[in-house]
Formats: structure tokens, C-alpha cells, sequence
């Protein structure tokens, strides 16, 4: 069982040198806290040379995703009206060639028709059918 008791703490012996922290044998345990910050400041100086050559983008901020969604959707609204609009105007073309089609096959129907009673325009068209 684990015993949260404090007041029983682990030591080592050991020495720094040179910014980096070793054990009694010599083995090395890290680094102190001001060699860690200055290997933080070195690697943020690299990184900014990154961003200043364009290697490197910085990541947007959630404002700036926010703002592009809103354009792209404003864009994609602005389509789809477009769209709509022209979806309109299709069926009424559709609506006024159906309509004259209408009207031309009723005119191409009575144009086919025999003067002669009792014959129908389809002997006409060639078709007579089994002798």
C-alpha cells in the first residue's frame, strides 16, 4: 500500500557541472533549470529565423480559422443563390419548349392528316402493314 507520509524524502549525492546535473558515479541527470532555459531560448530564436524565412507557418489562431469559415460559407451561399437563380430560369426554358412542342406536334398532327376520309395518316407515312 502507498503511504503518502512526506516526511520520509529521497536524496542522492551528487554535483553539478557545467550547467549539467550528475550522480556520484558520474552519470549524467539532466540539466539545472537556467541550461534548460537558455536551450529554450535557442531553440525560439531558430524558430523564429523559421517563420521569417517561410520555412515554417505559424498555426492560425482560432479567430483567423473562424473568419475563413465564415467567408467560405458566405461564398458557398452566394453560389447556391447563383445556382437557384439559374435552376429558375432552366425551368422556364424547359416549361416554354415543352409548351411549343406541344403546339407543334397538335400543328404536325392535323398537317398529316388524309384529305380522304376513312384513311389514316399512318398509311401515309409508308406503313401498310401485311399484305
Amino acid at each position: 500500500m502507498l503511504d503518502n507520509n512526506f516526511q520520509n524524502t529521497t536524496s542522492f549525492i551528487g554535483f553539478v557541472q557545467n550547467g549539467r546535473i550528475f550522480n556520484s558515479y558520474g552519470q549524467p541527470l539532466g540539466y539545472t533549470t537556467d541550461e534548460y532555459n537558455k536551450a529554450i531560448d535557442t531553440a525560439k530564436g531558430f524558430e523564429k529565423i523559421l517563420y521569417e524565412k517561410g520555412i515554417l507557418t505559424k498555426p492560425k489562431t482560432p479567430e483567423e480559422i473562424n473568419k475563413e469559415l465564415q467567408e467560405t460559407l458566405k461564398q458557398t451561399q452566394s453560389m447556391m443563390l447563383e445556382m437557384s437563380g439559374t435552376i429558375g430560369l432552366l425551368n422556364e426554358k424547359v416549361s416554354k419548349l415543352e409548351n411549343s412542342n406541344v403546339k407543334q406536334a397538335v400543328t404536325d398532327d392535323n398537317s398529316e392528316q388524309d384529305p380522304v376520309p376513312g384513311k389514316s395518316a399512318s398509311t401515309k407515312s409508308g406503313f401498310r402493314g401485311n399484305k
